[in-house]
């Protein structure tokens, strides 16, 4: 069998799966990517333990070559800290980022801070609404270029992406993310939430239909056309 797809995987240093003896190793976040259309840059591959004492959260930086047109596209992966009440912890943790992220992006051979033409995904379980100083301190940084959030830009509002069944009581939050830069990204299609879902109600996630405790975005980006280059689909 061929092998289409491949990925990048950084584990959570201290992920509680590991307390279980029948673990099937730590969570953590990945990135995965077609090889028949993107190659990674390994000299641009990050894996990055943020600073926290009590619980050490992980993030992704990567660089990809988009085959067919050779621009470069940057993606990031990452979760921020849980529960309501550590707003101040996902503020600091979103500021490490951003400032991880523009290192990044202006380090040894590369040019691409304040480039409004190359493209950037940011993305992963936010844990917070938008609401939260995180929220603001990415679509209002002006060092990368014109993020905007992919799901409330299209729908207008934020439906929510986790629903827990807690005491009898629905919890729904709005805690996922994909960000991306508009001048470089075109969104031409997204996968919408399910509305008014029985199920989803009576039980919230997850349940037999759904298995994850979060719903899936996701989304279809064109390359906005910028000379030499062509719109091509990802």
């Amino acid at each position: 069998m061929i092998c289409r797809y491949t990925s990048v995987f950084c584990p959570k240093y201290s992920s509680p799966c590991l307390d279980f003896e029948t673990n099937f190793g730590p969570d953590g976040c990945a990135i995965f990517y077609r090889i028949s259309k993107f190659q990674i840059n390994n000299m641009s591959c990050e894996k990055i333990i943020l600073d926290d004492e009590i619980c050490p959260q992980i993030y992704i930086i990567i660089q990809l070559k988009h085959l067919k047109t050779k621009k470069m596209i940057t993606l990031v992966c990452l979760h921020l800290k849980s529960k309501v009440e550590n707003y101040i912890r996902r503020e600091n943790q979103m500021k490490e980022i951003l400032k991880g992220i523009k290192i990044h992006l202006s380090g040894k051979n590369k040019s691409f801070l304040n480039n409004n033409n190359h493209p950037i995904l940011l993305c992963g379980d936010f844990n917070g609404e938008n609401f939260e100083n995180f929220y603001k301190l990415i679509v209002s940084d002006n060092q990368l270029p014109n993020l905007i959030d992919a799901y409330t830009v299209n729908n207008g509002k934020k439906e929510p992406t986790t629903i827990k069944l807690k005491f009898s009581d629905l919890q729904k939050r709005s805690i996922d993310y994909i960000f991306y830069n508009k001048t470089a990204l075109k969104l031409i299609n997204y996968l919408e939430l399910p509305k008014n879902d029985i199920l989803l109600e009576e039980q919230g996630l997850p349940n037999i239909k759904y298995s994850s405790d979060h719903l899936s975005l996701v989304c279809d980006f064109i390359f906005i056309k910028n000379k030499p280059y062509k719109n091509e689909r990802e």
